[in-house]
């Protein structure tokens, strides 16, 4: 804009003594190329060639730099093989005033049939319909979404569509009164740009029926105190749905980290659940979907992952579960040994280091004394002796 501004100036002062600027052309100014041909932009069409210095200066749609380049015979410029960015409005100056403008658009090539979907995050939302264009449209690309009732002779009216170059896509946003969330519409969407348009399918939808909330934010998975078999799991609606007004019900689903399968629990109303099955001493994942009360619409992605772990008794023996769901010593000491395969009625056990073949023994009473977990060879890291399976375990 400076150098428009500038040539103005420039004119009022050439109008002092050498008469003021001849009008700019006024003639189509739009230019239409592929990527990838050659343009021959003319200073001014039609017109004889311009006496003076002839320059061209482009001030192109990513910003308002201008670019100066030389004219060429005839004071026209050539541009070969254009690319997206050389898209912009060209200006034309002989002797420093403003001959000629243009706007140069480069398309890609006609736009693909749009394949959108349409969801409402809430009864309280706007429903939107988008989709993602496999290459990034031109600046001039449109979108329009269409609708109508279905089954009726209404016409159809348009609703403007968006592109947001962050997210990659389409956004289309339909208005619903709440006394139509149940009716049937029609709906289309059309994509054109300078080289050509493309239209969809046809989808009857209602507001009910594309309705999918968020998932529910802030799951976590708790112990419950002195409760070694069980899990305290909790988590909120999202942001986006107002329980004042409308209601969701959950659906949860766990596991221990070692297992590949899930265990769900369905129409749950409130935000928390304690689950008494976890597995002792593993780690376990646990997610949250919702879905309307009523059973509208569809359920909700998966939240993500919360990861929690029983409660555990730091003074008792540390157990660890196996795939089987069974309990299983965990010794220890560093390294780790395996659990002693050999017990006494007289209260010993003994087991052999993998390590260094040293054999461990510790000694205790099914009643009274030491406990085994305090048998420790001298000079060793303290290992715990589990009871053997045929003995009493130790009081």
């Amino acid at each position: 804009m400076w150098a428009l501004r500038a040539a103005g100036l420039l004119c009022l002062l050439l109008a002092a003594g050498l008469g003021p600027c001849p009008p700019p052309a006024l003639l189509p100014d739009t230019v239409l190329s592929p990527v990838g041909g050659n343009v021959t932009l003319h200073c001014p069409p039609g017109r004889p060639e311009p006496s003076g210095a002839v320059s061209w200066r482009l001030e192109s749609q990513a910003g308002s730099r201008e670019h100066v380049r030389p004219a060429g015979p005839g004071g026209s410029l050539l541009l070969l093989r254009v690319q997206l960015n050389d898209s912009g409005r060209y200006s034309c100056y002989a002797d420093g005033c403003l001959v000629q403008s243009l706007r140069l658009l480069v398309e890609a090539e006609p736009p693909e049939p749009p394949s959108f979907s349409c969801a409402r995050r809430s009864p309280a939302k706007d429903v939107l319909c988008e989709w993602q264009p496999q290459r990034r449209p031109s600046p001039r690309t449109r979108a329009v979404l269409w609708v109508k009732k279905w089954l009726s002779g209404d016409n159809a009216t348009e609703q403007q569509c968006r592109y947001f170059p962050k997210a990659e896509k389409f956004t289309c946003r339909l208005r619903v009164p709440p006394s139509e969330d149940d009716t049937l519409l029609l709906v289309s969407v059309s994509v054109r740009n300078g080289a050509g348009s493309a239209t969809s399918k046809d989808q009857v939808i209602s507001a009910n029926r594309v309705l999918k909330p968020d998932p529910p934010g802030s799951v976590r998975a708790e112990p419950v105190e002195r409760a070694p078999q069980k899990l305290r799991v909790a988590w909120t609606y999202p942001p986006s749905w107002d329980p004042r007004f409308y209601r969701l019900h959950f659906q949860v689903r766990y596991r221990a980290e070692r297992s590949h399968s899930y265990t769900e629990v369905d129409q749950l109303r409130d935000v928390s659940l304690v689950l008494h099955d976890a597995w002792q001493g593993a780690r376990h994942r646990v997610q949250v979907r919702a879905l309307e009360e009523f059973g509208h619409g569809s359920w909700s992605e998966w939240s993500q992952e919360a990861v929690g772990t029983p409660w555990a008794d730091p003074s008792d023996v540390q157990l660890q579960t196996d795939a089987y769901g069974s309990q299983v010593p965990r010794m220890a000491m560093a390294p780790p040994c395996p659990c002693p395969r050999s017990w006494s009625p007289a209260g010993a056990c003994s087991w052999e280091s993998p390590c260094s073949r040293a054999s461990w023994s510790g000694t205790g009473r099914n009643g009274g004394g030491a406990p085994w977990a305090r048998a420790r060879p001298a000079g060793s890291i303290t290992p715990w002796c589990p009871w053997h399976p045929r003995a009493p375990r130790p009081r």
